[in-house]
């Protein structure tokens, strides 16, 4: 870990208030691709539940991935918050639309709404 190493120093901890992954597609994706990553989706899911079942295989795979130790993996786990599912929380997607607007990687002039960033039947909104 670069912080316990020394190369970095640790500033503070910022929790994201939106997710770290999501599956992301373009509105005009063809059925059988859509149909593909619903299968990648579902994949994912199992192998997040093998991972929720087999805490200390988890907590040495993330470890050694890593390059962390076991109490700095068991600690960050402690706030991690797995969500596996085609739900998506309008008021997350909202802020992560912000913060790339803050960045300049979405134009700010641009009016997106939510609703317009998900598949229509394939997710559905969540309020928070």
């Amino acid at each position: 870990h670069l912080v316990d190493k020394g190369e970095w120093k640790l500033v503070r901890k910022v929790p994201a208030p939106w997710p770290a992954f999501v599956f992301v597609v373009s509105h005009d994706i063809s059925a059988d691709r859509l149909a593909a990553i619903k299968e990648v989706v579902i994949s994912v899911h199992r192998e997040i539940e093998r991972m929720l079942k087999d805490r200390d295989m988890t907590l040495n795979f993330i470890s050694e991935l890593y390059n962390m130790s076991l109490d700095d993996t068991a600690n960050w786990m402690k706030d991690v918050k797995w969500q596996c599912n085609t739900e998506v929380d309008r008021a997350a997607l909202a802020l992560a639309r912000d913060a790339l607007r803050d960045c300049g990687i979405v134009d700010k002039k641009a009016e997106v709404r939510p609703d317009e960033l998900i598949v229509t039947g394939s997710c559905a909104f969540v309020e928070s």
